[in-house]
């Protein structure tokens, strides 16, 4: 019992440092990028959606917001497209809704 036990310990070290891969941080600026790379094309071609892997599609609108990173608070102004700059950051609302 105790080589099986050593065993699994070490195999699941072994797993979880050959599991581990660059932090959020390295990997979400080239994901952002590709997001925006394609709502931009999409919204230049005026697709209304962008065709993924297996078929899904996605609105070209919702790739873009989630290219622009932080969309609330102090930065909403700066990347949101909201017609009235009130109506720019959408935590008022979200707390109005919880109320």
């Amino acid at each position: 019992m105790g080589r099986f036990l050593v065993r699994t310990l070490l195999s699941g070290v072994v797993l979880a440092t050959g599991c581990t891969g660059p932090a959020i941080d390295e990997l979400l600026p080239p994901f952002r990028s590709e997001l925006l790379r394609l709502a931009t094309a999409a919204e230049r071609d005026e697709r209304f959606a962008v065709r993924g892997v297996d078929e899904w599609l996605f609105l070209g609108s919702e790739l873009r917001h989630l290219s622009v990173g932080r969309f609330w608070g102090a930065d909403a102004t700066t990347v949101s497209r909201a017609r009235r700059l009130d109506d720019a950051d959408p935590i008022p609302a979200i707390l109005d809704f919880k109320r």
